[in-house]
């Protein structure tokens, strides 16, 4: 754990550290954005169908996002507090856990997802003729969940410690990683045959793995913050009660804009599909106004938790 930047979070000018926290985060969130910009713009190539497939995954994708962020928000905030009283082992001990909750809910979201594709999104009004390459999408976004959602607890974990400019890093080499392999695996290139929709999916799925590496190694190695040693179920079912108690509320709160927007699109889905993918653009394009409160907002927890325990500590 680098004690610089604890230090840093907990000792330093609030203007100054919300300052130097936020700014990368902004273009982290950009890179966020971009990355489905690119999906909906190459997809969009395909055709209407193909277009209005994607944006019938989309609120579907924000719900089980909603639930990793609040469990990654959760995590911060548990491992915010261990940093602000200077509790290096239970700092370990809780980012450790919060990655093998990570995975318990990645593996629910395959087994759930994978046996509700049609049910749900027959529910969300897509027809015979867009149903296949949702599920075509859907089964190799489920896939590859676990490369999705330990980023996301693991970003968290990190910007617990004070460094934001790592997870920006990292959501902005994925972005890129992703617009390169989406026309690729898309519309094929030499040996590489075209997959469309499933191109997407894949490009995604194998954009992901970056951050996912990348995540694990920095609290691994660099932070050397994961540790399987002594470990013992009712601490880490203790880990998992705190991170849930504050993880989940948030994670309700979050899923309240997809949710909507997956009834607002099964309400459009009755105009047809061209407003389906009409709309499904339109709600990539209006993240681009949401990237400074976003990123606000993933770095708040982890700022403000270390410094209140901290004075509470010193005060005790």
């Amino acid at each position: 754990m680098n004690n610089n930047k604890s230090k840093m979070i907990v000792e330093g000018p609030i203007g100054r550290v919300l300052f130097e926290l936020t700014t990368p985060m902004i273009f982290g969130i950009l890179g966020l954005v971009a990355f489905n910009l690119a999906d909906t713009y190459f997809v969009g190539k395909l055709g209407t169908i193909q277009m209005a497939a994607l944006a019938f995954t989309f609120p579907v994708v924000l719900v089980f996002n909603s639930i990793n962020l609040g469990i990654g928000i959760g995590a911060s905030v548990v491992i915010s507090k261990a940093v602000g009283m200077k509790e290096c082992d239970r700092v370990v001990r809780l980012t450790t856990d919060s990655l093998s909750l990570g995975l318990l809910i990645a593996a629910s979201a395959l087994i759930i997802g994978e046996l509700t594709i049609d049910p749900l999104f027959g529910l969300l009004g897509a027809d015979k003729e867009v149903m296949p390459y949702i599920t075509q999408y859907m089964r190799i976004w489920y896939a590859g969940v676990p490369f999705v959602v330990i980023p996301m607890v693991g970003n968290n974990a990190i910007r617990a410690l004070g460094d934001t400019k790592t997870p920006s890093i990292i959501m902005m080499i994925a972005a890129g990683m992703n617009m390169l392999l989406d026309p690729i695996l898309i519309f094929g290139l030499g040996f590489i045959p075209s997959l469309g929709v499933a191109g997407a999916a894949l490009a995604t799925v194998l954009s992901r793995t970056v951050t996912f590496s990348v995540a694990l190694y920095v609290l691994g190695f660099r932070e050397r913050v994961i540790s399987l040693r002594n470990i013992r179920l009712i601490e880490v079912f203790g880990s998992w009660k705190s991170i849930l108690f504050i993880g989940l509320p948030n994670a309700i709160a979050k899923m309240i804009i997809p949710l909507g927007a997956g009834i607002i699109t099964g309400l459009i889905a009755s105009l047809g599909i061209e407003a389906v993918a009409g709309f499904g653009v339109a709600t990539r394009v209006e993240y681009f106004a949401m990237a400074v409160v976003m990123a606000l907002s993933s770095i708040y927890t982890g700022f403000c938790w270390p410094k209140f325990w901290s004075k509470k500590n010193r005060s005790d």
